[in-house]
């Protein structure tokens, strides 16, 4: 599985980067929406994991944007505070703090659940 990591907080996404990889999934990091809109423009990735508490990424924007894309990548939330907001153009929603691997699991579950909707 290859996921597109989008978190300003450089250190964390890092380190969240290298657990995940521990766990066999590939993980691409980058910090700002423009970044994202173009490095999922470029890579057909499985999931998509950005970090709705992060004001410079832009997230919802991001979001509708990536909407409008041809390609469907589905979308992982995180978020300290509501999910509300996510929800309407999020795939799933998982509050902080988390455990990895309950990031882990969901992202797996996600990506089953895109590839049998896809293949329906």
């Amino acid at each position: 599985m290859r996921i597109l990591l989008a978190d300003d907080e450089k250190i964390l996404a890092l380190w969240l980067a290298r657990a995940l990889g521990q766990g066999g999934i590939v993980v691409d990091v980058v910090n700002d929406g423009r970044r994202i809109v173009a490095a999922l423009k470029a890579t057909a990735y499985d999931a998509l994991v950005i970090d709705l508490d992060r004001p410079r990424l832009g997230v919802l924007d991001v979001l509708v944007t990536l909407r409008t894309l041809r390609r469907r990548v589905p979308v992982l939330v995180l978020t300290h505070g509501d999910p509300k907001p996510a929800l309407a153009v999020a795939d799933d929603v998982l509050a902080k703090p988390f455990a990895v691997e309950d990031l882990e699991a969901r992202l797996a579950a996600l990506v089953r659940r895109t590839s049998l909707l896809a293949s329906a």
